[in-house]
């Protein structure tokens, strides 16, 4: 029987946090019949490091019991870890970040391989290979995650937008705001990433020679129609500028000096606004496919996974 005061947590804890309901049903548990398995425990400084059982002894803790009963072993740290994971996993009430993170300790602590962690839990090594990546997802994510509010297949596609903080948090609002299903979500993400290139790519231009070039030219086009023959690229006041083409009444000037040509001053603005314009026909066609499906959702009575 150990002091429950003299003990303190192990470092290879897969358990994130402790439900209450859960600890209320142990403590019940332990009231009614003791504890039936008593906890296993190293030698510390501090006293006794828990290496299984922790919730027994929080448990323990809430009914004012000053004891427990306990197994003292010697255990190496790869023991340790394996023995708090093994357990934890075993009871089968971990969350999806919890697993994960149990995953994490018996790759990195145990030094065994995602196949050895795959055969000693029961799962294939696909499923543990993308349950580890889960600890990539952001914090925010992984915790809709714990919540439920979210599936993993939600958490894959959300993912891509882990570097860009705000989208993410755009996406996560209009997910489950709109409860949309994995495809749809991917969908939302595929056109976020689309729009954060391209307000890069405008944001590059308009910083750009090309951009100082353009403006030029538009600015420049009044003196062009009255053969000013002053070129926007090089400025060159002289008889340099001429007409290229002169095809459906559009004129396409050059510049003999420089080489430049005036559709090489607004090509690039024009893709830029031909990208944009396709982009927000995009948009229309997602929130269309959102609003019919939530109308059969309403006339079905289903929910979409």
């Amino acid at each position: 029987m150990i002091p429950v005061d003299k003990l303190h947590p192990g470092k290879y804890q897969a358990r994130i946090s402790y439900p209450e309901e859960k600890l209320k049903q142990l403590a019940a548990s332990i009231e009614k019949d003791g504890v039936i398995q008593p906890i296993v425990v190293c030698p510390s400084r501090e006293g006794y490091e828990v290496c299984a059982g922790w919730g027994r002894v929080l448990a323990c803790r809430s009914l004012g019991r000053k004891e427990i009963p306990a197994i003292v072993r010697n255990l190496s740290e790869p023991e340790k870890a394996k023995l708090g994971v093994m357990e934890n996993i075993q009871r089968q009430d971990l969350n999806v970040v919890e697993t994960a993170r149990a995953y994490q300790i018996l790759g990195e602590t145990c030094k065994m391989t995602q196949e050895e962690v795959a055969s000693a839990v029961g799962v294939t090594r696909d499923v543990v290979a993308q349950t580890l990546r889960i600890l990539t997802f952001p914090k925010d994510l992984q915790n809709l995650l714990v919540q439920g509010i979210v599936t993993q297949s939600h958490g894959e596609a959300l993912a891509r937008l882990a570097n860009i903080p705000e989208q993410l948090k755009e996406a996560i609002a209009e997910v489950v705001s709109k409860n949309l299903t994995s495809t749809q979500t991917e969908q939302i993400v595929a056109w976020i990433l689309e729009r954060t290139k391209l307000r890069e790519d405008i944001s590059e231009f308009a910083s750009s020679e090309e951009f100082l070039m353009t403006l030029g030219y538009f600015q420049f086009m009044p003196s062009l129609e009255k053969k000013f023959n002053i070129c926007p690229s090089c400025l060159d006041q002289g008889k340099s500028l001429y007409i290229v083409a002169n095809m459906h009444h559009i004129m396409t000037w050059g510049c003999s000096v420089c080489g430049w040509r005036s559709y090489n001053a607004d090509a690039p603005l024009i893709r830029l606004l031909d990208r944009t314009r396709a982009l927000l026909l995009k948009k229309k066609a997602l929130n269309n496919s959102l609003t019919k499906t939530s109308e059969a959702e309403k006339l079905t009575g289903q929910t979409p996974n």
